[in-house]
């Protein structure tokens, strides 16, 4: 049988690569973004990020669970470049926030994939916003603070969900979630 971290990657594949061309994301890495348009994709993941909180927090595999726990850097975030008013929250984010809970403890393991090697990601965007949004120091940026030894830890995580002892149709659960999770995750990103 297919490594179930290969078959995640296979299936999100298309949908991550979507997200890294998004305006938003361009703008991320080349420095043009706005503190408000930062802010209002912060506040757009902030629903996605909570729902993911407390519905991993028991998963199989407690180092994915843990690296998925974000939704506090995103509020520590939002209080740094001050909150303007409520926000709408994006139709996806809703989507997500409501069927999250209803995933079976193995389904939330693709969701968790999703949210958890978003951190990679964020070793990369932390020094660019860093730069583009003029911070003098990391301040507004906790959301993207991962420390120096998550890339071990992720390779950590993938051989923990290798090793999980699934049948096919749990990893196609698995996979689904995954496929689910970074779909609404880029339709937040095209649309901010």
């Amino acid at each position: 049988m297919t490594p179930l971290s290969q078959l995640l990657r296979a299936k999100i594949a298309d949908d991550h690569q979507e997200i890294e061309q998004t305006p938003i994301v361009l703008s991320m890495m080349n420095g043009s973004i706005t503190r408000d348009r930062y802010r209002n994709l912060l506040a757009q993941l902030l629903p996605v990020h909570e729902a993911c909180d407390a519905n991993v927090i028991s998963l199989a595999i407690p180092d994915l669970a843990n690296a998925c726990q974000r939704s506090e850097t995103i509020q520590a975030d939002l209080t740094f470049f001050g909150r303007v008013g409520s926000t709408v929250t994006h139709p996806a984010a809703v989507e997500f926030t409501l069927l999250i809970p209803g995933l079976s403890k193995t389904a939330l393991l693709g969701v968790a994939y999703v949210v958890a090697g978003s951190r990679m990601g964020s070793r990369v965007l932390e020094p660019l916003l860093r730069r583009g949004l003029s911070l003098a120091d990391s301040n507004g940026l906790t959301y993207h603070q991962t420390p120096p030894q998550f890339a071990l830890q992720w390779r950590q995580i993938l051989t923990a969900l290798d090793l999980l002892d699934l049948t096919r149709l749990e990893q196609d659960d698995v996979v689904n979630a995954a496929a689910f999770c970074m779909h609404s995750l880029l339709v937040i990103f095209r649309d901010a």
